[in-house]
């Protein structure tokens, strides 16, 4: 529930009364409006007592959004003292009934030990059924769950699974985790451009606030911020997609020895992507990029190599690449050598 949504559309006053005639008659979802209407202050003065009373009457009619907002006012200690047991009453009845935020809630609780015995495995139960209706809390808490192995088996694919599914929801916290999966490989194949998207929507998380403070950093020669700023633009993400910027950026980062700058502007000039196709452009950036331990830049670098573009073709060196990058994990670098040791190649 949030307390602070307000629709200046509405007359709230005559909207108050109307709910408050249907609640005396004892409609409980008149009673539980009302309840949020006191809540919020809408319509009527802000009274968290108030809201408890219409609360608790729709709550024991068995209506669920009622219980879980009694819950949450509970745990909170708004209207009364708090009181976490009560809460967990509370949020137990909606969650039974499906309510996903009381399923959220109790799953929380649980995982925290907040009113009721700590128990990781009840808290994976609650979580999953409300991250299966798409609760990006649950589906967060779930994939922590799955990736420390408490409460459930600890699996980093279906952490990342989890992640994925709430990080495209905005939440900031599973964007973090995704950022730090992909840049180590965990659960998914390693990837520093899937990292450093992840990693710069947590940063920006849709606010023009930090849009705008990022941008201010970058100018003043920040390389993480330039680095941040490019991603910004190549991705589209908190910014209109404009590989030019980005292009822009990333050599600004690129020139002070930001290696994934480095291997994106490679990338680029290897595409034509804001800048003018040019390999031998590319393999100056992948060379920087990999001599830092980049290992998409070593993979990349390899591909040039046995391609023979912007550099002179030599089997020898592309193996020589591949080898580190598989050394640090990249399973296509890997599979590209045992390819090149079929053909007789190395």
């Amino acid at each position: 529930m949030n307390f602070n949504v307000q629709d200046p559309a509405q007359d709230c006053a005559k909207t108050a009364e109307w709910y408050r005639s249907a609640a005396n008659e004892g409609n409980p979802d008149a009673q539980n409006s009302l309840g949020e209407m006191y809540c919020r202050g809408e319509g009527v003065r802000q009274d968290f007592a108030e809201a408890i009373k219409w609360f608790s009457k729709a709550a024991d009619q068995g209506n669920a959004a009622a219980e879980t907002n009694l819950g949450f006012l509970y745990e909170a200690g708004q209207g009364t003292e708090s009181n976490c047991a009560e809460a967990a009453k509370w949020y137990a009845r909606a969650a039974e009934q499906g309510d996903e935020y009381a399923q959220y809630h109790l799953g929380r609780m649980y995982e925290n030990g907040l009113g009721v015995r700590q128990d990781p495995g009840e808290a994976a139960k609650w979580y999953s059924q409300a991250a299966d209706q798409g609760h990006a809390g649950a589906q967060f808490g779930l994939g922590m769950l799955h990736y420390y192995g408490s409460g459930a088996e600890q699996d980093y694919a279906k952490a990342a699974g989890w992640f994925l599914k709430a990080a495209e929801q905005g939440h900031a916290g599973a964007q973090r985790m995704l950022a730090g999966m992909y840049g180590k490989g965990e659960g998914v194949r390693r990837d520093e451009n899937e990292a450093g998207k992840w990693r710069l929507m947590a940063e920006s998380n849709g606010s023009i606030s930090g849009g705008k403070i990022l941008l201010g950093e970058a100018r003043s020669g920040d390389a993480e911020a330039q680095s941040l700023l490019g991603l910004m633009y190549y991705f589209g993400a908190g910014a209109a997609k404009d590989c030019t910027e980005a292009a822009k950026w990333h050599r600004k980062a690129a020139e002070q020895d930001q290696a994934a700058s480095q291997f994106f502007l490679g990338s680029m000039s290897c595409r034509g992507l804001g800048v003018a196709q040019n390999y031998e452009e590319a393999a100056v950036w992948f060379r920087k990029a990999a001599e830092q331990g980049h290992m998409d830049a070593q993979r990349k670098l390899g591909d040039l190599y046995y391609e023979g573009r912007g550099v002179e073709q030599s089997y020898a060196k592309a193996a020589e690449w591949y080898r580190k990058a598989a050394r640090l994990g990249s399973v296509n670098a890997r599979k590209t050598l045992e390819e090149m040791m079929e053909k007789g190649l190395i």
